[in-house]
């Protein structure tokens, strides 16, 4: 990439920038939590000129805001449930933090079940984000919504699972240039031999 692009790095499949200091003040009411935060976190890692590539950081910023979540499950029909929402919505975005969105929602509502003698499970559920805009040095990124479907197939110590990603077909980016895939799917075996 050419001196002052944005790159990738390993780890960061969501391009989220690195969280160094979090304070927070919280309370927590039966499944029911609510916060307000304060961090700072890390700028996004850009590539200096020069003959060899070297990676430098270009500062950090301060981030303020609240954030909620609410967490149940229940039994239904020899099912077990379980429901998550969450959101994040940030009253204070320093012109340094760059990706920053002015507001996220999370929400997760998965099943699972025993089959036949009980060794056998099956998992299912879908997941949902919202992420407000985000500004970066070469202009503001609109809001996004993903939704993904994930589930699972275990026998014994085999498990099979597919997952339907992005169904809604959204075009996006997380970081400026940066376009994240549209609708995919994954099929995956996974087969423990040894305890």
């Amino acid at each position: 990439p050419a001196a002052g692009k944005v790159v990738v790095v390993p780890g960061s499949v969501d391009l989220a920038p690195e969280i160094s200091d979090e304070i927070s003040l919280g309370l927590c009411v039966g499944r029911l939590r609510l916060a307000l935060f304060g961090r700072s976190e890390a700028s996004r890692v850009v590539l200096a000129g020069g003959d060899r590539a070297v990676y430098r950081s270009d500062g950090s910023g301060l981030v303020s805001g609240a954030r909620c979540r609410f967490d149940a499950g229940w039994r239904m029909l020899d099912f077990d449930c379980a429901l998550s929402l969450g959101g994040e919505g940030y009253s204070e975005r320093e012109a340094l933090e760059y990706g920053v969105p002015s507001h996220r929602i999370l929400g997760e509502f998965g099943f699972k079940r025993r089959l036949f003698k009980g060794t056998e499970i099956l998992s299912a559920g879908v997941a949902a984000e919202f992420a407000g805009k985000r500004t970066w040095p070469q202009g503001e990124l609109a809001a996004y919504r993903v939704l993904d479907f994930k589930s699972s197939l275990t026998v014994m110590s085999a498990r099979v699972s597919f997952e339907w990603r992005n169904l809604l077909d959204e075009r996006y980016e997380t970081a400026s240039g940066f376009t994240m895939p549209g609708r995919y799917y994954t099929i995956g075996v996974f087969w423990e031999l040894f305890d």
